[in-house]
């Protein structure tokens, strides 16, 4: 269902762009429909595009969907394979709103992916020191708390683990996964 509608929203989106409608905030639609259906390399190029339209603009702090896109084009990054940009993405977004914490957590999911334990151990704890993101960032609830844990806990030996799991049961017992 989530697909067919993504599929109709870029008939329409797309419509729009063939009808001359070219701005950031439509190519940010573009890009995240890309990323529903699962079109990484699609994604990334509108939310690279509409990233880079943006930074000029001393207000975009301001815009309630760029705080989104600071997060998905990350996502569409790393999903597309292009780790090092999409690091690079997250620290640009992390100037523009420092307190993000799903970036982070973002950086450090590409560290796991490169294979630098050490660096992801890092950046979840940093993640931890942060907690959640403000609401204004429309951010993944858990980025700060509980999917950090969870992070932390699938890369521990079996002493850790357990400690890690246990304080997350502790610290968030209406969440499941430990």
């Amino acid at each position: 269902d989530k697909k067919d509608k993504a599929r109709r929203n870029l008939e329409l989106l797309e419509r729009q762009s063939a009808e001359g409608l070219d701005t950031a905030y439509h190519k940010f639609n573009l890009g995240s429909e890309y990323l529903a259906l699962g079109e990484w390399d699609k994604a990334a190029d509108f939310l690279v595009r509409a990233w880079n339209e943006m930074e000029d603009d001393p207000r975009r702090h301001n815009y309630p969907y760029v705080p989104s896109l600071a997060s998905r084009v990350v996502i569409a990054l790393r999903e597309a394979g292009r780790l090092d940009a999409a690091h690079a993405q997250a620290d640009a977004g992390l100037v523009v709103f420092p307190g993000f914490t799903d970036l982070v957590f973002h950086q450090a999911t590409i560290a796991r992916e490169r294979g630098d334990v050490d660096a992801a151990r890092r950046l979840y704890e940093r993640c931890l020191e942060m907690g959640d993101a403000p609401s204004k960032y429309t951010a993944t609830v858990g980025c700060g708390s509980y999917l950090a844990l969870m992070a932390l806990a699938s890369m521990a030996a079996p002493a850790e683990q357990e400690a890690l799991l246990t304080r997350c049961l502790e610290e968030h017992p209406a969440f499941y996964g430990p």
